[in-house]
């Protein structure tokens, strides 16, 4: 639950953060701004499953298929719990982190 409030925060203060950072764009840029978010938005949602995979695959995880069961190694295990809770910590830490160096306060011009 607490991954999810985070997550959840992060989306509101970026969402919050495009009207403001549009506004301060020249008219000619505010369609470009908003479409290279929606890109950025759309690559960051496709990249997380792969890093989730590279983290298993690196810790040993053996998949099967159909009613199957096969044994996973304590790295495995070990990988299946570090891509699910460490690795979207950090990638929200990076994130929060990219998001902060937005300034419209103080008149400093994205980019």
């Amino acid at each position: 639950m607490a991954m999810g409030t985070a997550f959840a925060g992060l989306q509101l203060f970026a969402f919050a953060l495009l009207p403001d950072a549009v506004a301060a764009a020249d008219t000619a840029e505010a369609g470009t701004y908003t479409g290279v978010w929606t890109a950025a938005e759309a690559t960051g949602t496709a990249v997380g499953p792969y890093l989730y995979s590279a983290v298993l695959a690196l810790g040993g995880f053996v998949s099967s298929t159909g009613g199957a069961h096969a044994p996973q190694s304590d790295t495995a295990l070990t990988a299946l719990l570090t891509g699910f809770t460490l690795l979207p910590a950090a990638l929200m830490a990076l994130a929060l982190a990219l998001q902060r160096r937005c300034a419209l306060d103080t008149g400093q011009r994205l980019g």
